[in-house]
């Protein structure tokens, strides 16, 4: 039996890196291999800007699960390659409102087919697995918060 297995849930939270830090090789080996100049990292800002074709950082770190400072680190990588721009949010001076560039545009044509592929392949591969594989990180998610998680634990030490 792999090590990673037979440590159980003491060792989730390096088997889901690991597994995501996989899943996210093979996304970039499939750009590389496409030739197209895309970060699987970039996705949930492409993902998003898609769907609204602007957002704040701010929107964008909750909409990621993120800290501010790694969305804006995102928004600022994304600024250098020229595929976003940012200018300032219409009803708050203080926020900037991104928006992907004629190039961004350009880039999500072509990433649009690749992210078909990625979720018919993984839905292919869940199912035949007969796997709900969705609704248990959802609840995983959900309960395995730090804080609740924490607290959890902490009673059970003081409880058994």
């Amino acid at each position: 039996m792999n090590y990673y297995q037979s440590a159980g849930v003491l060792i989730l939270g390096s088997r889901f890196r690991r597994l995501s830090e996989d899943f996210l090789l093979a996304v970039n080996n499939v750009y590389q291999q496409l030739n197209i100049g895309f970060e699987a990292g970039w996705f949930p800002a492409f993902y998003l800007l898609d769907h609204y074709k602007a957002i704040s950082i701010k929107q964008l770190s909750e909409a990621m699960g993120s800290s501010h400072p790694a969305a804006s680190q995102l928004v600022t990588a994304l600024k250098k390659h020229g595929l976003v721009a940012s200018v300032q949010h219409p009803d708050d001076a203080r926020s900037q409102q991104i928006s992907l560039t004629d190039k961004g545009k350009h880039l999500l044509k072509k990433v649009k087919p690749v992210w078909q592929a990625i979720q018919s392949v993984v839905e292919r591969q869940t199912f035949s697995l007969e796997m709900a594989v969705l609704p248990m990180l959802s609840s995983l998610e959900e309960n395995l918060t730090p804080k609740a998680l924490t607290q959890q634990i902490i009673n059970q030490l003081k409880h058994g």
